[in-house]
């Protein structure tokens, strides 16, 4: 019982989906480590299954019977979809809280923060939000209406990188509320194969020992950057260059968009789309790649770019003017390009690497270790821990 009124270490982590995603993966490890520290971690969720085994070895798991929100987008249909998930959510989480007395409470969007704050009102767990991303690019409209909805009011704290968080101070948020998190990534799940296994591995996906290996690891919806991947790849054909395999891995509402896309895009005899994979092949799937971009004309970070630095690929991102990319990806450890003309400046550095292939193994060295060293969960999530005991 005495485990159970522990509320100060007791924390409940709310993500809808736990398929395979880059806040996920990133929640999931931060979970791990904070149990290490004695911490009673759970996760509540509403849809997805691939990581649901993971997450259950280190917490319990809830899954709350809710629809996906906005599933009918128009109409009828959206009003009666936003009552529900508004309506019963909040329900959901302050029966959870109250039921097996959580202190925290973290949620990752705005909807779900919403039913966030109305669960500190009653339940008084003290309620944060994680940004995964910037809300400029992923949340415009909910960003643009805060003030006006007092989404602050009953939001103790607001966790992320430094360049999203930024983005609330327009809105109101005061400076004190902002908590930095820094750039992470779980070493124990992406880390460099040997030669031997990487080439076997290669062989079997029908790559040549000698092709350069542009990779995307992530969700092939329509917000996501694969589409400048693959943008990417076609100009290097434009440019002569041919000697290259684009491997993608994952899958998402837009796949079959994303298939003709490739096949418009003249790639088809130098494409390998997977789909979904099992969660324990990721690793080996990174390792076959040799460059893997995240290409846009700001990005915010980004779960690829770290997990191909921690197997010993050379991740591929723009300096763009968040400059959040050069806080951890600047240096002889990555490759970062001029956000003006990126897609241009990225395809060059491609063929220079292609010509240097020890470059490319250097780099690859300096990213593991970079990443080893300075991108840890354990340190991450000791300052987690000390925001969440300094808001109190």
């Amino acid at each position: 019982m005495s485990y159970l009124n522990n509320r100060s270490r007791a924390i409940l982590f709310f993500y809808p989906g736990v398929n395979l995603g880059g806040q996920q993966t990133y929640t999931l490890a931060l979970m791990r480590a904070m149990h290490r520290k004695g911490w009673r971690v759970a996760l509540a969720y509403i849809h997805g299954s691939d990581l649901l085994g993971e997450f259950r070895a280190v917490g319990d798991v809830h899954r709350l019977p809710l629809p996906i929100f906005n599933k009918s987008r128009f109409g009828i249909g959206r009003i009666v979809n936003r009552s529900i998930y508004w309506t019963f959510g909040a329900v959901f989480l302050i029966y959870l809280c109250l039921r097996h007395n959580y202190g925290y409470l973290v949620t990752a969007s705005t909807p779900d923060s919403i039913n966030g704050n109305r669960t500190s009102s009653i339940a008084g767990t003290r309620h944060f939000r994680f940004l995964g991303g910037s809300l400029k690019q992923v949340e415009p409209h909910w960003l643009s209406r805060w003030k006006r909805l007092r989404l602050d009011d009953k939001i103790s704290g607001y966790f992320g990188h430094e360049g999203a968080l930024l983005e609330l101070l327009s809105v109101g948020v005061s400076k004190e509320k902002l908590r930095v998190l820094g750039m992470a990534v779980d070493t124990q799940r992406h880390f460099p194969l040997p030669v031997a296994d990487r080439i076997e591995f290669r062989r079997s996906l029908g790559i040549a020992d000698d092709e350069l290996v542009i990779g995307w690891i992530g969700r092939t919806n329509q917000n996501m950057q694969v589409w400048e991947t693959v943008s990417l790849c076609r100009m290097l054909i434009e440019k002569g260059f041919t000697h290259f395999k684009l491997l993608i891995v994952g899958g998402g509402d837009d796949f079959n968009l994303l298939v003709k896309t490739v096949e418009s895009s003249g790639l088809v005899n130098r494409s390998i789309l997977t789909g979904w994979v099992p969660y324990d092949k990721i690793n080996s799937y990174i390792n076959s790649m040799d460059i893997v971009p995240l290409l846009e004309a700001d990005p915010h970070g980004g779960s690829i770019v770290r997990e191909t630095m921690a197997t010993g690929r050379v991740a591929l991102s723009v300096d763009g003017p968040s400059r959040v990319q050069s806080t951890f990806m600047a240096g002889d450890h990555a490759v970062l390009v001029d956000t003006k003309n990126y897609l241009e400046n990225a395809a060059e550095a491609v063929i220079r690497l292609a010509e240097r292939p020890s470059r490319l193994r250097e780099i690859g060295e300096l990213a593991e270790k970079y990443a080893r060293l300075n991108m840890s969960f354990d340190a991450v999530s000791e300052d987690f821990i000390r925001a969440l005991d300094l808001s109190g």
